[in-house]
């Protein structure tokens, strides 16, 4: 799924962790992407989430909602930045 097509939630390709068992920043940037929604939850909801990864079973993300159109470029880099730090924490 790409950013700029990308609507929705979480897709399956999120619950496949890495096999890694220490984490490395790098690596998990470079396996996350982020989606993006507008109106599904609630309408003119817009959101942009990425996957948290690297941590096996755990099914999470990271993400932005608000009440007006984000700049899911902006918005998208910077989830993907905190998810990466969510799961370099959790390692």
């Amino acid at each position: 799924m790409s950013p700029a097509s990308a609507s929705g939630w979480v897709s399956a390709s999120w619950n496949s962790p890495s096999a890694c068992s220490r984490c490395s920043r790098r690596r998990a940037a470079q396996a996350v992407d982020y989606v993006t929604s507008a109106g599904e939850l609630e309408p003119g909801a817009h959101g942009v989430a990425a996957p948290v990864r690297v941590v096996p079973r755990l099914e999470a993300s990271v993400g932005v909602v608000a009440l007006t159109a984000l700049d899911s470029r902006v918005i998208g880099s910077a989830v993907v930045a905190a998810a990466v730090d969510v799961a370099a924490a959790l390692c």
